[in-house]
């Protein structure tokens, strides 16, 4: 059993999407979207209800991301957050100062650290310890800290995506390139408007991608009835959207995550190349969930290419084991809190 064994601590993933936040031995206890509400720049809720303030536009309020791309943008504004997510957890953060481990960006600086780091602090943690994305996601899909052959592991989010490639407990080689599920909602706005002569929000394209997005050309493909306003009169219309649509809408955001991942296999050192070839390569973060991504990295890499169970989940369910297991090696950790 390691420091991170006892449930005074708490573990951290604050992505660009969602924030998610462990307790040992209780679980995920908050699992909300990665956004704030402000009122005359006070936060006024967050989470689920500051994002249906979003979509709705209410003219009082302000809507804003709080992580862009895996970089915190106000650190005034997340602290304000984190102190209602921690008031949200039931209260368990009243009466002790606890220390937690967040999860940060893949090749993160030390600058962005320390502003992850500090921004904890701030908000009522006590010792705050960082590790990459990618190494967690490698623990949230059963690998070990310790095991010696190569697992290769791409965690495409809503803002990155990151790849490495993982062996004994460290990455050998990665990447991280700012395109993820945001982008690919832009586009799909971007492409039913030139196509369609439709307006329609982020959140509606968003929709449309879980429910009928595909990353390739379908044979058959499914089809869905898209609301929005006429670009020309502004008048509620509706069209018809197929998924070779969405494919094509987002073929730029396909091609870059393709482009990334290869770049990570092909400076992966010869030695732990094997391994990969054998064992292929892990997809995590939301969008790995899109059809036929998978198919499109594995006939672009040429090895086997598996979804992981839950794949949104994967860098929390790392943090867990992190804090369980006692498997992470505190000397590697770039900065430590004093």
């Amino acid at each position: 059993m390691g420091i991170f064994s006892f449930s005074r601590n708490i573990g951290i993933d604050m992505g660009t999407s969602r924030t998610r936040l462990y307790v040992p031995y209780r679980g995920v206890v908050f699992d909300e979207p990665s956004i704030v509400a402000l009122e005359k720049k006070e936060v006024v809720c967050i989470g689920g209800a500051a994002k249906e303030m979003m979509e709705r536009a209410n003219p009082r309020t302000e809507a804003r991301e709080i992580v862009i791309c895996g970089a915190i943008q106000d650190e005034g504004m997340v602290e304000q957050y984190l102190r209602k997510v921690f008031k949200q957890s039931n209260g368990i953060f009243t009466f002790i100062r606890r220390d937690a481990l967040v999860g940060v960006s893949t090749g993160a600086t030390s600058m962005q650290q320390r502003s992850a780091i500090q921004t904890c602090r701030r908000a009522g943690m006590r010792h705050v310890f960082t590790e990459e994305n990618a190494i967690l996601a490698a623990l949230g899909v059963g690998m070990h800290k310790d095991e010696l052959h190569g697992r290769m592991v791409a965690d495409i989010g809503a803002g990155l995506t990151e790849t490495a490639v993982i062996s004994l407990g460290g990455a050998s080689s990665s990447s991280t390139v700012r395109v993820g599920g945001n982008d690919m909602d832009r586009s799909i706005v971007s492409y039913v408007e030139r196509q369609h002569q439709l307006l329609i929000s982020e959140g509606t394209a968003r929709r449309m991608k879980e429910q009928i997005g595909s990353a390739m050309q379908l044979v058959s493909p499914k089809e869905l009835k898209v609301k929005g306003g006429d670009a020309r009169t502004k008048l509620p219309r509706v069209v018809r959207i197929t998924s070779n649509d969405i494919a094509d809408a987002i073929q730029k955001e396909v091609g870059m995550i393709l482009d990334a991942v290869a770049s990570v296999f092909q400076s992966t050192p010869p030695e732990l190349t094997s391994d990969i070839i054998d064992r292929g390569l892990i997809l995590t973060g939301g969008v790995a969930k899109l059809h036929g991504l998978d198919t499109e990295i594995s006939k672009h890499i040429n090895v086997p290419v598996q979804i992981a169970d839950e794949p949104e989940h994967a860098v929390i369910r790392g943090i867990g084991r992190s804090m369980q297991s006692g498997h992470l090696n505190f000397h590697k950790w770039v900065i430590r809190s004093k």
